[in-house]
């Protein structure tokens, strides 16, 4: 698995982005082909060595000539892209990441995503920088994208809409759900269209993973900092064993509660974002008889499942700390059964199929309609690995 892992210690922006990928092996002709099919005539890139705080790094610049003029709402921007001839995969995700930006202006402003004014994130720039982003992660063949927690700086930041505390209302917007710090140094260290791009593109943000790197790219920022303004960038392998992430463990005693509520607290969690929820008895002080309870979940849901816990159970605090995770490889897919469709979940060890196991809840609902026991189901399932996959799954 091809894995980009974009080292936010200095934040990120739309030209830091495109200065590691093309310091990564990205050619810049590529992108300039891909900007020259949104038919925007005149708008080049522009790639070169600079150096911050003596770290050599690539800073790309984009040179909008006067005649062409920023956008000012969503549609625009969705029209410019969608009439263009870039492949439609990178349209669709171009798209999406500026309906990220929209609604983040939008919730910051109090309007209706189609009324919103973009202000600076619809320049013609903020458009090079998030298409080329989408451009890069095709062209270098990644199949995973993912980021350190985020850096956002200190201090305020003058925009167009007045100056603001950092990080800027859209960009605090936007990182919603993402580990971010600062750490004094004083500036704009991520803007909202970094923001943007790297929560669109990432699917997790955790400390670099277990990869064997292939390639380092590093972008420049435009300004030199007490600290190098760099966006580093590593490209590798990972094992196809398994994958390595975080997950927040959130546990509590409860000595006081009717066991009834147990099944509705299950359901309830689970719907606010657990990833898996246990009970465990144990033996507290005094010799009292008490239920461990212990909440998977990331943080992203964090605060909810908290919340939840205080108000539907009699604990008075919880115990939380992140717990490193490591799991196999496993995609889901349905597949053609005698009885039915059914998807099947296949853990992968060094690519290969491990083992496969239908959904429990599936096989259950197929008893349920075919008037099959569910014994019996079950052990037919054992064959499903050969399965042929249903078109389209």
């Amino acid at each position: 698995m091809k894995t980009a892992y974009f080292d936010c210690f200095s934040g990120i922006s739309g030209d830091m982005i495109l200065g590691a990928m093309v310091d990564a092996g990205l050619a810049v002709d590529v992108l300039q082909d891909a900007l020259n099919q949104l038919k925007l005539p005149g708008l080049v890139l522009k790639a070169y060595r600079v150096r911050r705080c003596g770290l050599s790094a690539t800073k790309v610049d984009v040179i909008v000539p006067r005649e062409l003029r920023p956008f000012t709402s969503f549609a625009a921007i969705e029209r410019c892209i969608k009439t263009s001839r870039l492949p439609k995969e990178i349209q669709s995700r171009s798209v999406e990441i500026f309906s990220m930006l929209a609604k983040a202006e939008a919730e910051v402003h109090g309007g209706r995503l189609g009324q919103v004014h973009l202000h600076e994130v619809g320049a013609i720039d903020t458009l090079a920088d998030v298409v080329g982003a989408v451009v890069g992660c095709s062209f270098l063949k990644v199949d995973r994208v993912v980021a350190s927690p985020i850096h956002v700086g200190t201090g305020e930041v003058k925009t167009d809409a007045g100056v603001f505390p950092i990080p800027a209302p859209a960009t605090a917007v936007l990182l919603k759900g993402i580990p971010l710090y600062a750490t004094g140094v004083v500036g704009e260290l991520t803007t909202p269209t970094g923001a943007a791009i790297i929560t669109s593109l990432a699917e997790s943000f955790l400390p670099l993973p277990l990869m064997k790197v292939e390639k380092i790219g590093s972008g420049a920022g435009r300004m030199e900092r007490t600290t190098p303004n760099l966006l580093r960038l590593f490209i590798g392998a990972e094992s196809d064993s398994d994958e390595t992430d975080e997950i927040i463990q959130v546990e509590t005693n409860i000595d006081d509660m009717n066991p009834q509520v147990y099944e509705h607290l299950f359901e309830a969690l689970f719907s606010a974002g657990a990833v898996d929820v246990f009970l465990t008895p144990v033996i507290m002080k005094r010799g009292r008889p008490a239920i461990l309870l212990t909440v998977l979940t990331t943080s992203a849901f964090l605060d909810g499942v908290t919340r939840l816990l205080f108000r539907e159970t009699t604990t008075l605090g919880a115990r939380i700390q992140k717990v490193a995770r490591r799991k196999l490889v496993r995609e889901v897919k349905k597949r053609k059964t005698s009885h039915g469709p059914l998807f099947v979940k296949t853990a992968f060890q060094n690519g290969e199929p491990l083992r496969s196991r239908p959904e429990f809840r599936d096989v259950r609902k197929l008893s349920k309609k075919r008037g099959v026991p569910l014994i019996t189901l079950l052990d037919e399932m054992d064959g499903i690995v050969g399965a042929e996959v249903i078109d389209g799954e």
